[in-house]
């Protein structure tokens, strides 16, 4: 049976992540779906995929708060998302966009603004962790387990040039 040219989106998601290929077409779906709300238009398939999953746990989140002046001021920033009853802010990472080879001193920029926001207050509510996940551990079989320590917390997601 010939898949229509929709499908064919679909399947190339799906290839991009590990685990049942069923599951993961399923995920594209929702992940196309996603992109069409207003504000998540440019949301990046690492995005989407831990939006949705905070989603399905039902853990109470707000996606690209802006902090600090957000991105009208210098060293002001806009977190991927804020975790409010745990008060951590997660940033998801893209492989290309962050690699110090391609982006010099884009490293140290974040280090920075990470170490600003550790403590920040946001609408009221103390930062009291910022988590890094890194767009190869959204992608890889382990997502659930870097996911699982996010809500707590514990960064165990990594660049995939070392640490």
């Amino acid at each position: 049976m010939a898949s229509s040219p929709e499908d064919e989106v679909y399947h190339d998601i799906a290839y991009r992540m590990c685990g049942d290929f069923d599951e993961n077409v399923k995920l594209a779906k929702r992940f196309v779906t996603l992109k069409q709300q207003p504000g998540c238009e440019g949301m990046t398939l690492p995005e989407a995929i831990y939006y949705l999953w905070l989603q399905d746990k039902q853990v109470e989140f707000d996606y690209q708060t802006e902090i600090m002046g957000g991105r009208l001021r210098l060293l002001g920033s806009v977190p991927d998302f804020l975790l409010r009853h745990e008060h951590i802010l997660v940033l998801v990472n893209g492989t290309y966009f962050h690699d110090p080879r391609y982006f010099p001193g884009k490293r140290e920029r974040d280090e920075m603004l990470v170490a600003r926001m550790m403590g920040s207050e946001i609408d009221g509510y103390r930062v009291t962790a910022v988590v890094t996940l890194w767009e190869n551990d959204i992608l890889s079989c382990q997502r659930e387990f870097h996911f699982s320590n996010s809500l707590n917390g514990v960064e165990t997601s990594s660049p995939p040039w070392g640490g």
